[in-house]
């Protein structure tokens, strides 16, 4: 999203919250995700709320590859 779409966004009202940057508690998440991915093997994983980058869903993606169920990542902001 470029520095103009942003501002725009923001001139509407709208909650461009997940587009800004990472949040920290999503790199903890994705830390935590790939250290335990043991865990999730064979399971279907949802992320709500994954903001722009979708950061923990895709990191235990690629960390489980072919061992991980369906993935679905998804954002109440139809921009992220």
């Amino acid at each position: 999203m470029s520095k103009q779409e942003l501002l725009d966004a923001c001139q509407k009202k709208v909650d461009n919250t997940g587009n800004v940057k990472v949040w920290p508690a999503e790199e903890v998440l994705a830390n935590y995700l790939i250290k335990n991915a043991h865990l999730f093997e064979g399971k279907d994983i949802c992320e709500l709320g994954a903001g722009k980058s979708g950061l923990a869903a895709i990191a235990l993606a690629l960390e489980l590859k072919d061992k991980l169920g369906s993935i679905l990542i998804s954002d109440g902001n139809e921009q992220c």
